[in-house]
């Protein structure tokens, strides 16, 4: 046991790459974002439940449960569509809080958030003492304008009598709740979505069950205040809590603060690392386990790829003839984590003609022609040479003749052929140049004219001659008929 924990322990640190770590830190970072997430997710006792599906299917891969993996595999099609119907709300706040990274607020002054505090703490202490109802909405990372609705535009400065005059009960919009950004009141008279959790709310009024529905589907804090006794209490990530006095207040004001702007200075790297390292050491661990279960395996893999061959550094004025094969065999050898990075479309034994000569030449194939990943080994390449045939050639200008087919049908007679355009440039060996005076078209098939017709159609090339880039490889056919003068009344 202690020889093989050794064994295994060599062969992880001499396959080991910094990029494994990365791998290892990046995935760790989502699993934490992930878990962070699902402690403030109204559904995470689903996503309990769909975590202990997922154990029980790698359990029954991993124990040979025939029945059940098949059964859990043919459900993953409608489990996926019916995850994403249960988790709807929350995949659309992740979505939400990951687009409001990009967003970076300036943070307000230390005054101006104290000042802040103090004034929105007096103010409701002052309408919890006069039980007069009121709800705050103090916005976080992600905006909260998708959740509510009506409301009157204000952009106002936050004050004690600003506040009492908007939760006044003969104000009209007493009923609504306010939205704070930035320090300053932006919305008065706004509406709230309800929440139904009756384990929360425990039979409090419409005012809590709003600020629990707004918490529910984005990161604000709701403070609440009751109207019938006088209480002050705050909604955030789905949880309704009392506070007990004004200084609870300000410290909940101050540490929602904080989260939203965390201080840069004044903090050391080291309290930011440990800090929640608890389900920071979960998500590393988890990470690492994933990485050793599916990415890290000891023992070798061969596979054999057929591989295209492409031609380099051929000189303009030279044409490569028949060449064989068209591919080759290679046969690699290496961890099947390296066969699952790389991209089998992407392989290529090249050939560099830098060197090359006239006529029919061998050209060897070694590992060196082939642009495999530096962690897999060519085992071999099959064949090991190649044959091909290359010559110098020269660019001329042939006339195009038209060739047909067939017969008109026997109403119709030829009227005259012409082909647009004319003359082409193509490329022909130095040995040929001489000997071609026109290049033809494929058949055009006359059985099939009842009028005068334009038919696209390919040149027929000869052996060894080739298109100039710059030409198009089809010509215009104008086959022109007319009605026999017999036929003629």
């Amino acid at each position: 046991m202690a020889n093989t924990a050794w064994s295994l322990l060599r062969e992880l640190q001499s396959q080991f790459r910094l990029a494994d770590l990365f791998d290892i830190l990046l995935v760790a970072l989502f699993l934490y974002l992930v878990i962070t997430w699902f402690r403030t997710s109204a559904s995470r006792r689903m996503a309990v439940g769909v975590l202990v599906v997922g154990v029980v299917y790698v359990l029954a891969r991993v124990l040979d449960m025939y029945l059940t993996t098949q059964l859990l595999r043919t459900g993953l099609t409608v489990g996926l569509v019916a995850m994403v119907v249960i988790f709807q709300e929350d995949l659309r706040r992740a979505f939400e809080w990951i687009a409001s990274w990009s967003r970076f607020p300036q943070p307000p002054a230390a005054d101006a958030a104290s000042r802040f505090s103090e004034v929105l703490a007096d103010g409701l202490t002052l309408l919890a003492s006069l039980k007069r109802g009121g709800l705050v909405v103090v916005e976080g990372h992600g905006a909260v304008d998708r959740h509510i609705s009506a409301g009157t535009p204000l952009d106002g400065q936050i004050s004690v009598p600003l506040l009492c005059s908007i939760f006044d009960p003969h104000s009209p919009g007493h009923d609504g709740a306010i939205v704070v950004e930035d320090n300053r009141i932006r919305q008065f008279a706004v509406h709230l979505p309800l929440s139904t959790s009756s384990h929360e709310l425990k039979g409090l009024g419409t005012r809590h069950a709003a600020a629990l529905g707004l918490s529910e589907r984005c990161d604000a804090l709701v403070l609440v205040v009751s109207e019938e006794r006088g209480e002050i209490s705050a909604a955030q990530g789905g949880r309704l809590s009392q506070l007990n006095s004004p200084a609870e207040l300000r410290q909940r004001l101050a540490g929602f603060h904080e989260s939203r702007f965390p201080r840069r200075v004044g903090q050391s790297w080291k309290r930011r690392l440990w800090r929640d390292g608890g389900t920071k050491a979960l998500a590393v661990t988890l990470a690492a386990l994933a990485w050793l279960s599916l990415a890290f395996r000891t023992e070798t893999v061969q596979r054999t790829f057929l591989v295209p061959i492409e031609y380099r550094n051929l000189q303009a004025d030279w044409q490569l003839g028949e060449t064989r094969p068209r591919d080759i065999r290679a046969t690699l050898s290496g961890s099947e984590r390296a066969f699952n990075l790389m991209e089998p479309g992407e392989l290529r034994a090249s050939v560099d003609l830098a060197g090359v000569r006239q006529g029919e030449q061998q050209i060897a194939l070694t590992a060196a022609n082939l642009n495999n990943p530096s962690d897999l080994e060519v085992l071999q390449l099959e064949p090991r040479s190649l044959s091909l045939e290359a010559f110098p050639v020269t660019r001329i200008r042939l006339a195009v003749e038209p060739r047909t087919r067939g017969q008109l049908p026997v109403h119709l007679e030829l009227d005259g052929i012409s082909v647009v355009p004319s003359q082409v440039r193509v490329t022909v060996s130095r040995e040929d140049r001489g000997k071609l005076q026109q290049i033809q078209t494929m058949p055009v098939d006359l059985a099939e004219i009842t009028r005068t017709t334009t038919v696209s159609t390919l040149l027929d090339l000869p052996e060894g001659v080739g298109y100039v880039s710059a030409d198009v490889s089809e010509v215009n056919v104008t086959v022109r008929v007319r009605e026999k003068r017999s036929a003629q009344p």
